[in-house]
């Protein structure tokens, strides 16, 4: 329905000839805001109303995830909007790279909050917080930053910021919204993308660790997201 960031002219007529009779939804690999604010935008596009439960945004699935962890990290999109997404999904504790930068800026040398960034970024000690999951809700805008504290993590004891496991398989498990490694962006030339931020963390874990790092994807073509598709409808 869109191409290069732009709304295909013959999309509001396929969904006008649509058999409405049968149930369909709309499924992305976007992200990074509310499946309501997704909604609220497809809908004037197509002039026809869509609802947040017909639209599957590529971090949609992790909300089944949100009883299973406590304390995770989400990384990703502008400002505070993924971790709004994430606390609106259920997850009881949010914290982004921002807050952790805050407890110690001295994690990210070339990286320094923006003034909002300070006050939106919500302090405590993560010296005694341990941290049981990742989340990539949407691309990171700030690659070294976010890699350094992901990595951080991956190598630590038990999510705990600070400490650095022996055997290099203590740390939480990490989830992407999806692995396109490019993306048809409003450039001539395509934009890489979440999966190649995923490849490179995989890269640099084996570079710094000499071990495979294990690491989830959703989103389209994954199989996961296909079965959670199914289930809403």
């Amino acid at each position: 329905m869109a191409s290069k960031c732009e709304f295909l002219p013959d999309a509001r007529f396929q969904i006008a000839v649509a058999d409405v009779s049968r149930p369909y939804i709309f499924l992305t690999n976007g992200g990074g805001k509310t499946e309501e604010d997704r909604c609220l935008q497809l809908s004037q596009q197509l002039e026809v109303e869509v609802s947040p439960g017909q639209f599957i945004c590529g971090h949609t699935p992790m909300r089944e995830m949100a009883e299973k962890y406590g304390t995770v990290l989400v990384v990703g999109g502008e400002g505070e909007k993924c971790r709004l997404v994430a606390e609106g999904y259920g997850f009881k504790d949010v914290v982004t790279p921002g807050d952790i930068i805050k407890d110690n800026k001295d994690t990210t040398p070339f990286r320094k909050l923006t003034e909002a960034e300070v006050k939106h970024s919500r302090a405590r000690n993560f010296g005694e917080v341990e941290i049981e999951a990742i989340f990539v809700f949407a691309d990171s805008r700030d690659w070294a930053g976010d890699q350094q504290i992901i990595l951080d993590l991956l190598m630590s004891k038990n999510g705990r910021l600070g400490t650095r496991s022996e055997s290099f398989a203590e740390g939480p498990p990490i989830f992407f919204s999806h692995n396109d490694v490019v993306w048809s962006a409003s450039h001539n030339l395509t934009r890489i993308g979440m999966g190649a931020l995923r490849a490179s963390l995989e890269a640099m874990f084996k570079a710094v660790t000499g071990k495979e790092l294990t690491t989830t994807a959703f989103g389209k073509p994954q199989l996961e997201t296909f079965q959670f598709a199914n289930r809403l409808l």
